[in-house]
């Protein structure tokens, strides 16, 4: 080659120029006609490199722009991310290219949210690009474009939606919206149904953000019993740069949160926020809620708990053993009323605290109306097992009142010693007394302590406990104090002092109250009118205690008495009551005593009120009881009279009142004798009632009976009684009444009454009346009205027939009358009939009976008695006079049967008549006839064998005579000898047609005085004027003493 030749083909530096810029832009239209297949590549080393499994179709490529179609990320069969369109940004980098934004259209996301976090498969291998974009965020510095995204995110308790729109650099300026929408999520604790998010998003320096409303249809727990409805909230929450920790808060309303479980409760108007951060691991943060509270036993309250927590994320969903956690809860509550019903906090109105539980009750449910509490618990399990720590617990009422427990009671999970506990309790407050009470932990399971309770009074009563022991452990416990009690006791009585102990030990189901002997005392005790002092009661348990209760029911129980006995006055009167021996059996609901003795003393010499009772039994039910009692003596004081031997059967009877104590009475069923209280004079004798009926409260004893008679193996109703006497003032009174008492041979009134000794007897005829005795404090007063329609009698001095009238009695017991008494009388013979007469009398203590005034027909004349008053209490004699005025002595010879003799004229005389109770006599009795006289004439047969001349003469004469005066003396002994007296005077003879003798005829105008006396037993003497009709045999009589004067 020449020189020339090689001098044309040397290369210039402008040809090499030329030559790089051709080739370069060769290059360039190779790559950019190539720019499909090498944009592929360069996705496929990328998402190579980034170990993705990506399938897509590439429909654009531009230097800066990259435009992939039906992007599937992960299996195509269970993909972690799809779109329809991504359009990315490239900005370039000193060694390279790099994304500056992306555009999502219909994006599509699934993944899975456990414990460890999130979980987005082949997704978080993006987490390495997000490194090495220089961006230590887990959000990529990237801006993104969404429309139409959505997140699936699968949870093992159900699954959460998400759709999202928005634009803006994912590290920092984001902006969109955000719903979440939870259709059923479901733990092993809780579950939410429809559950609803409306999030506005955002991003700032790495941090996303979300804010926005947020709801649920219902929130249901503890296998559907708790529910939360219609729930409504507000969400403000942020994730930090890394996406492993969060931070928020959310405020949380629902009308209602309720239990349905053992024990349920409701709580409304529910309000709250919860403040919390942590990771996926924990969440700490602190709550606020509050509302009103409706529960079983709560209603009304406004009630608020704040707390603060640290807890492992899981607690939500699964608690695990060893999980750590902690919280400390306030809880409070203001103005809530307890529902609690304290009615049945009640013990009968008669008893000595009924005014302070009436006032505890009134406190309580004053306390139960508006109550406040204040509650600090915490809950943790440090020591590898859940523990519950109450260190404080206020209770508050509307007066101030507190209730307060100040140290440890602390719960553990599954541990063998479960409990912890110990600390003060104390009340303090107006209305309640004042209580500390210290607790201690006894052992595992045990806790004992000491209460302490100030004494709780009010104006009328007060009760004072000692220092209240107690002790449980294993389910055995025991308590010990001793109360002092003093209150009213009725309507007006009132106990001072009840002291009495108390000893309680039981085990599970099973309660022992007082095993030992034990005294129950009273200072005083004062009660319808009776008053008690020191009483000292010794009781000792009969069976193993003295109650035993075992589950809830009564199984054994009673106390043994001794000898006990109690002093005090009634009315201002001492008395004194003693029992011998006495037992109950609370189990068996049986008493029994023997030996009782009561005696009060009697006002200023009144004679004591007494009742005796060897032997009681007692079967009681509640307040019903019945039982028997034998040999029931006594008396109440001024009543007249005493009973004896007495059995009955008795019951307690309700008969109805507002309150069960105020119609109650002891109703006794049996039989009594009775006698009368003055022993030493009796004023009747000793009778029996077979049909006792007594009836007894706390104001009264009321009696009915039938009065018996005993005679021999029979005996005679008398009289029906109704006696009541008054426990306040020992007034009382007896009604009785007589219902024709007939007297016979078998029953006579000294049968009765030995009042009637002396004054009369072998009494018939019948007697009704009722009669009234009263009493009050030293005033006794007896009255009566009794009426017969005929009784008949003997007395001292004759008999009485047909004695009629009625008697009222101004002193019954003693037989004294007002005056004026009236007695018809059909006939009084003391050997002469006196018939038809009327007495006026009164009857005086001591038998004495004062004869006002007698009178009676006799014989066409009149008998009257003078007044007098006879003495039967003493053995005396006694003294009547009777006067005869105007007396037709023709009737008396008729009444005399004196059929031969006709005696006419009239008369006038004095029969003084002195008796007693063994005889009776006349002294000074004189009859003497009245002017003119009449006539006396025998006109039956005479003998005259024996009578010689002057006997033949003396009879003639006797045929008849016609005296101017006849004088008849009367003297001596009704039983005994009698003389009369019989003087004629001034006698003529009357004309007459019997044949008379010579010496008559001569003689019969001849005056004559006749003098006879008779000495004869009196009725004798009677007879012996009957026997007139034949003169000559009393003339032969040889006893009979006959003088004559002519």
């Amino acid at each position: 080659m020449t020189d020339k030749t090689q001098n044309q083909f040397r290369l210039t530096k402008k040809h090499f120029w030329l030559f790089a810029i051709i080739l370069f832009v060769a290059i360039l239209l190779i790559l950019w006609s190539q720019r499909m297949i090498f944009g592929r590549w360069l996705i496929t080393r990328e998402v190579n490199q980034l170990h993705i499994k990506a399938r897509y179709r590439l429909t654009r490529l531009d230097p800066t722009l990259q435009q992939l179609d039906r992007l599937v990320i992960g299996d195509p069969e269970h993909p972690d991310l799809t779109a329809d369109h991504v359009v990315i940004h490239l900005k370039p980098l000193w060694h390279g290219f790099a994304i500056s934004s992306v555009q999502f259209d219909k994006l599509r996301i699934y993944g899975r949210l456990d414990e460890k976090g999130f979980d987005f498969g082949n997704l978080d291998s993006l987490k390495s690009y997000m490194a090495t974009s220089g961006n230590a965020s887990g959000l990529p510095a990237l801006d993104v474009d969404l429309k139409d995204a959505r997140l699936k995110l699968k949870t093992e308790y159900g699954v959460i939606g998400m759709a999202a729109d928005g634009s803006g650099n994912l590290a920092n300026g984001f902006q969109g919206n955000l719903a979440v929408s939870i259709p059923h999520f479901a733990s092993d604790t809780c579950q939410v149904e429809n559950g609803h998010f409306f999030l506005k998003t955002s991003v700032s320096h790495g941090r996303p953000y979300f804010q926005g409303p947020a709801s649920a249809e219902a929130i249901r727990c503890q296998n559907g019993e708790m529910k939360l409805e219609k729930l409504k909230g507000s969400v403000d929450a942020s994730l930090n740069k890394a996406l492993d920790s969060w931070q928020g808060e959310a405020s949380i309303s629902t009308p209602e949160i309720a239990s349905s479980g053992n024990a349920p409760w409701q709580l409304s108007g529910v309000n709250g926020k919860v403040t919390a951060k942590g990771d996926f691991q924990t969440a700490k943060g602190q709550m606020d809620f509050s509302g009103k509270e409706q529960i079983d036993f709560i209603s009304g309250g406004n009630w608020h708990v704040a707390s603060s927590f640290d807890l492992p994320f899981s607690y939500f969903s699964e608690p695990k053993k060893g999980d750590p956690l902690s919280a400390n809860m306030r809880f409070s509550l203001a103005n809530a009323r307890l529902k609690t019903d304290f009615s049945s906090l009640t013990v009968p109105d008669d008893t000595p605290i009924s005014s302070l539980v009436q006032q505890l009750r009134q406190n309580l449910t004053t306390l139960a109306g508006n109550i406040s509490a204040d509650t600090e618990i915490a809950v943790d399990n440090k020591q590898g097992h859940l523990t519950a720590t109450l260190r404080k617990a206020v209770l508050t009422g509307v007066s101030g009142q507190k209730i307060q427990f100040s140290g440890l009671a602390q719960w553990q999970e599954k541990q063998q010693k479960t409990w912890h506990f110990g600390g003060d309790f104390s009340l303090k407050g107006d209305g309640f007394p004042n209580v500390e009470i210290h607790l201690a932990q006894l052992g595992d399971y045990g806790v004992k302590g000491e209460a302490k309770i100030e004494p709780y009074r009010n104006n009328t009563a007060s009760i004072a406990l000692a220092p209240v022991s107690f002790l449980y452990e294993k389910q055995h416990f025991l308590l010990k104090t001793q109360a002092d009690i003093s209150g009213p006791i009725g309507a007006d009585g009132q106990v001072k002092s009840l002291i009495f102990p108390v000893d309680i030990e039981g085990e599970k189901d099973k309660i022992a109250i007082n095993r030992s002997c034990f005294n129950l005392r009273a200072e005083k005790l004062v009660m319808s009118g009776v008053t008690a002092q020191k009483i000292v009661l010794p009781l000792c348990p009969i069976e193993k205690s003295f109650l035993r209760v075992d589950n809830g029911h009564l199984t054994e129980g009673g106390a043994r008495l001794d000898n006990p006995t109690i002093a005090g006055v009634i009315n201002n009167q001492p008395f004194n009551l003693h029992v011998k021996t006495s037992s109950f059996f609370l189990a068996r609901h049986y008493a029994e005593l023997s030996g009782l003795q009561f005696n009060q003393k009697g006002d200023d010499g009144d004679p004591d009120t007494q009742l005796s009772i060897d032997h009681l039994t007692a079967n009681l039910d509640g307040m019903d009881g019945e039982g028997d009692l034998t040999g029931m003596s006594g008396r109440f004081s001024l009543a007249p009279f005493l009973f004896s031997n007495g059995a009955a059967h008795w019951e307690w009877q309700n008969k109805g009142g507002e309150k069960a104590t105020d119609n109650t009475d002891i109703v006794l069923h049996g039989a009594v004798d009775i006698a009368d209280a003055d022993q030493a004079s009796p004023r009747f004798l000793p009778v029996r009632s077979q049909d006792l009926l007594m009836q007894i409260n706390k104001d009264r004893v009321h009696i009915t009976a039938g009065i018996d008679r005993p005679l021999d193996i029979r005996t005679i109703h008398l009289l029906d009684t109704r006696i009541e006497h008054h426990f306040g003032d020992s007034r009382g009174h007896v009604l009785f009444h007589v219902n024709n008492v007939s007297f016979n041979k078998s029953l006579q009134p000294e049968q009765i009454t030995p009042l009637t000794l002396g004054i009369f007897a072998d009494v018939k005829g019948s007697l009704s009346g009722q009669g009234r005795i009263d009493w009050k404090r030293k005033n006794v007063v007896s009255t009566g009205q009794f009426v017969t329609n005929g009784l008949d009698f003997a007395a001292a001095f004759g008999t009485v027939s047909g004695f009629k009238g009625k008697v009222a009695f101004s002193d019954l017991l003693n037989l004294k009358t007002p005056p004026n008494q009236l007695a018809t009388v059909d006939e009084i013979n003391a050997g002469l009939a006196i018939k038809s007469g009327q007495i006026r009398y009164q009857l005086l203590p001591n038998r004495v009976v004062v004869v006002e005034k007698g009178d009676w027909p006799f014989f066409d004349g009149h008998l009257t008695l003078d007044g007098s008053v006879l003495d039967f209490g003493h053995t005396g004699s006694h003294k009547v006079v009777f006067h005869v005025s105007d007396m037709d002595s023709a009737p008396l010879v008729e009444n005399l049967q004196l059929k031969n003799i006709f005696v006419s004229g009239r008369f006038d005389g004095i029969l003084p008549i002195e008796f007693s109770a063994n005889s009776g006599k006349i002294e000074g009795g004189r009859l003497a006839s009245r002017k003119p006289g009449g006539v006396v004439s025998y006109v039956g047969p005479v003998s005259n064998a024996h009578q010689g001349m002057l006997g033949k003469v003396a009879f003639d004469v006797l045929k008849g005579v016609r005296y101017q005066r006849l004088d008849v003396l009367l003297n001596g002994s009704l039983d005994g000898d009698f003389v009369s007296s019989i003087q004629f005077g001034g006698v003529r003879e009357v004309e007459t047609k019997a044949d008379r003798s010579y010496l008559a005829r001569e003689i019969e105008k001849v005056p004559f005085h006749f003098n006879v006396q008779v000495k004869a037993p009196f009725r004798g003497l009677l007879n012996a004027m009957r026997s007139y009709n034949n003169p000559r045999s009393v003339l032969n009589q040889s006893e009979l003493a006959t003088e004559g004067a002519f």
